[in-house]
């Protein structure tokens, strides 16, 4: 898993190191720790470069000296030896991402320690861009190719729920994007570092499963990662959720000007409707706002149904998207307001035609007779 915008070529990537006999050359800073990685992890490895960095570790440019087959190598930083969560991260990438095996899922092919008792992970070379760097460049995405991703991302993430596992930080970042040489896109969903294994105890990572703990990225959280509420499923469906939105807008649904109120957005405010010009469809809409609903219960229950009505979409197909709880809402509102009207009509009504009975029988009372006494002169 990487990423490359170059036409680098096979000589380009051989480490810069030379050989010749007799030669002294001094390395630079990056070539000694290329060269010290190198002669950690097993022999086969040639490592070319480093792609990218992290908070847990590294992720590097590899061969096979014999396959001749390109991978990426993600490895711990030495300073994490002795964090424990950390390592738990690690172990837990490469036991979950074990248990995929989907053509939109970058795969794990290896796990080991390096000779300096560092983990490291083999993982699938992804010539391509990330999500992330797509928008950065072009802004968003058109609604067509966006739900070409979409799909390749939902049916990830179906094949992932199925095999209980939950990833739990979807990003703009964590989706890889490919073509193929007839142009076709295509999707690859990558780092599975803070995953979630569902029931199954062997494989449940320390400190990293339990209630209370509060992982993702801030900008792509469900409300229930940010109050360390329980996680399934329909938490990858929130957050898949705001990277659509993301993708379609070109800025996430909630941001503020800090952690703690980006995260009090996603707990309390509805996200802003899409601007006319973008020309999102209603059922676009529907199925992405459905997919941030607050509650679970809102949200599609299974990534299969969301996968269902987003394959459909393509195929210019009817959907049937549940309204969603806000519009549940007003509506619940509208007709309180409406019954409370109809009843006070019906009252006034009623009140109405008592006081005219009322004034209609005062009206046709017969008026006492009046007796008159004359007066004797």
């Amino acid at each position: 898993m990487a990423t490359s915008s170059d036409d680098t070529t096979n000589a380009d990537l051989e480490p810069n190191f030379d050989k010749s006999e007799g030669v002294t050359t001094e390395l630079s800073a990056e070539e000694k720790s290329l060269e010290a990685l190198a002669s950690e992890l097993p022999q086969q490895y040639e490592v070319f470069n480093k792609v990218s960095e992290g908070g847990m570790g590294a992720i590097y440019k590899a061969r096979n000296r014999y396959t001749k087959a390109f991978s990426a190598i993600k490895v711990m930083r030495a300073e994490s030896d002795v964090d424990e969560i950390a390592l738990q991260r690690f172990i837990v990438e490469a036991k979950s991402a074990s248990l995929l095996n989907h053509p939109n899922i970058c795969r794990v092919n290896d796990f080991g320690l390096t000779t300096t008792n560092r983990p490291y992970l083999v993982m699938d070379w992804i010539d391509g861009i990330s999500l992330g760097a797509k928008i950065q460049r072009d802004l968003r995405i058109a609604p067509a190719e966006a739900v070409t991703i979409f799909k390749q991302v939902a049916t990830a993430l179906e094949h992932a729920h199925q095999n209980k596992v939950v990833h739990r930080d979807l990003k703009p970042e964590n989706i890889m994007l490919t073509r193929t040489a007839d142009g076709t896109t295509v999707s690859h969903l990558v780092d599975f570092g803070i995953a979630k294994v569902l029931d199954e105890t062997d494989l449940t990572p320390l400190g990293l499963t339990q209630t209370g703990v509060v992982v993702g990225t801030p900008l792509y959280m469900s409300p229930e990662q940010a109050t360390g509420g329980e996680i399934d499923g329909r938490t990858d469906i929130y957050c898949f959720g705001c990277v659509m939105y993301f993708v379609l807008s070109g800025k996430p649904p909630f941001l503020g000007p800090n952690f703690i109120a980006t995260i009090n957005k996603h707990l309390t405010q509805a996200p802003p409707e899409f601007a006319p010009n973008l020309k999102i469809s209603d059922n676009l809409r529907l199925i992405v706002f459905r997919c941030m609903e607050k509650k679970p219960s809102d949200r599609y229950q299974t990534a299969a149904a969301l996968s269902a009505d987003l394959r459909n979409l393509s195929l210019g197909q009817n959907i049937d998207v549940a309204k969603l709880a806000s519009t549940r809402k007003l509506e619940k509102k509208r007709l309180v307001t409406a019954g409370f009207f109809i009843v006070g009509f019906i009252v006034m009504y009623l009140l109405s035609i008592w006081m005219q009975d009322f004034l209609d029988a005062a009206s046709t009372k017969p008026k006492p007779a009046v007796h008159t006494v004359e007066k004797k002169r």
